[in-house]
């Protein structure tokens, strides 16, 4: 019933864990594509230790930034018609592919589902924030208005480890935007498909684990700190047709530029570029503030500020 996508570029400390997730699953149901994305450590032979006619390994000899190239191989090669992903870091609860079964049956208008994961630096554990929103074990249809408002207060119901969509749907939108971003891309994907579908389910039980203390992450190596995907899709977007939702999109695309231009000046690779596609319209404080940011000196004080504040994680 499911297609499980799992692109790999070094991570072969972490890969029996998350594979071991999969193979423990309550439900059988499924086929595992894991697509080793030019690795130059021994993820390979981390694979080739597990022996489950379901596991079909590829390798691709470019890694493509954020491993999108390879999630998009990984879809083509999917034979079901319900897609999840997995980095090669992460891990889901033994019940997962079980639940989204159940939900999917029971709510056939789905086409895109996102599941409540938690976050795990190596000590402790944190729920994501969305789990806080919603009722223990519940399931809920969510519209595209309140995919928005849900990520605009920090609390999003989707993550890469704990999202599925039909194939015919990811197809629809082009997948992830291989060659357009290095980072961030996930973010476009989920803001993608859930314009696409109109209606998003979220189950809310924690389903998957995000560790941020792995080895190679993206979220911490060869960021270069470009305007965001989703920014430039959501200009496009406006630029291209009128939306009742204008507001809600235009302060969605505000979120995401700021915490770039905040993870820009807090690694001192300010971009300036960033700054012509905030929606000033919506904050003249903030805007105003913006613009103080082509000073130097305003920059190092509010580093020193982020510094503070600890790190960033998505």
């Amino acid at each position: 019933m499911f297609s499980i996508i799992i692109p790999c570029h070094n991570k072969a400390p972490h890969i029996h864990r998350s594979i071991s997730s999969v193979l423990n699953q309550s439900l059988g149901e499924w086929e595992m594509i894991f697509v080793d994305d030019a690795s130059t450590d021994s993820s390979l032979e981390e694979v080739r230790k597990f022996e489950d006619r379901r596991i079909q390994v590829f390798q691709r000899e470019i890694p493509g930034p954020g491993g999108y190239a390879a999630r998009n191989f990984g879809v083509t090669k999917a034979r079901f018609q319900w897609i999840c992903f997995l980095d090669a870091d992460d891990e889901w609860k033994p019940n997962y592919l079980k639940n989204l079964k159940f939900q999917i049956e029971k709510n056939e208008q789905i086409q895109f589902i996102g599941s409540a994961w938690e976050v795990s630096d190596g000590t402790t554990l944190k729920a994501c924030s969305a789990t806080n929103q919603f009722s223990s074990s519940s399931f809920h249809l969510l519209s595209f208005e309140e995919f928005l408002r849900k990520s605009i207060s920090n609390s999003p119901v989707v993550w890469t480890s704990t999202a599925c969509v039909k194939k015919d749907v990811f197809e629809k939108i082009n997948g992830f935007p291989e060659g357009d971003c290095k980072s961030g891309g996930d973010i476009d994907t989920w803001f993608r498909l859930a314009e696409q579908v109109k209606v998003i389910g979220f189950w809310n039980e924690i389903s998957g684990t995000y560790h941020i203390d792995s080895v190679n992450m993206v979220t911490r190596l060869g960021q270069t700190f470009e305007v965001p995907c989703v920014v430039k899709t959501i200009r496009n977007l406006l630029k291209e047709r009128e939306s009742d939702l204008v507001h809600l999109i235009k302060k969605y695309s505000n979120k995401y530029l700021l915490a770039q231009i905040a993870k820009s000046i807090k690694a001192n690779r300010f971009n300036p570029e960033l700054l012509e596609y905030f929606y000033g319209d919506l904050d003249w404080k903030k805007n105003a503030i913006l613009k103080t940011f082509k000073f130097r000196a305003l920059r190092g004080l509010y580093r020193q500020y982020l510094e503070k504040m600890g790190s960033f994680y998505g």
